[in-house]
């Protein structure tokens, strides 16, 4: 790739640290979305609660978090030129076995953002801001 959209290329030579894209999934109805998913091979992971439902269909292919709606919008503005209508809103996140406070440092020293914190709001996570502007969440996974 020679354009990197605005980005910087980091050449890596530490080996992968074990971490799993989540895409958040607003949702009322935890049974109707999880069963819809469901036909896709997502199946509910153990360590869910009324708020949040991770599914997985594999190690290795990532999680969708069935997140309680809890006031948020579940859909974004109309566009009157979009082709399939109002976009539901899917948040990205990650979840990680490694200690949240060692991704924390990492980040920071490798300049990504001076804002990458561990906080405790509801549940421990890194928040961080990604190069567009966009707040991310890193949680700790069951095995963390």
């Amino acid at each position: 790739m020679q354009d990197y959209h605005g980005y910087r290329h980091y050449q890596v030579t530490e080996p992968p640290v074990p971490i799993d894209v989540v895409a958040v999934y607003f949702t009322a109805n935890f049974a109707t979305d999880g069963e819809f998913f469901g036909h896709l091979g997502f199946q509910p992971d153990s360590h869910g609660d009324v708020f949040w439902q991770p599914l997985r269909a594999g190690r290795d292919r990532g999680v969708i978090g069935l997140h309680h709606l809890d006031g948020e919008p579940a859909r974004g503005a109309d566009s009157p030129d979009s082709p399939v209508g109002p976009a539901t809103l899917v948040h990205l996140g990650f979840e990680t076995s490694e200690d949240l406070q060692t991704v924390a440092d990492r980040l920071r020293a490798a300049g990504h953002s001076d804002a990458a914190v561990v906080t405790a709001d509801r549940l421990r996570a890194v928040h961080v801001t990604d190069p567009d502007g966009q707040a991310l969440e890193i949680h700790a996974s069951a095995a963390g």
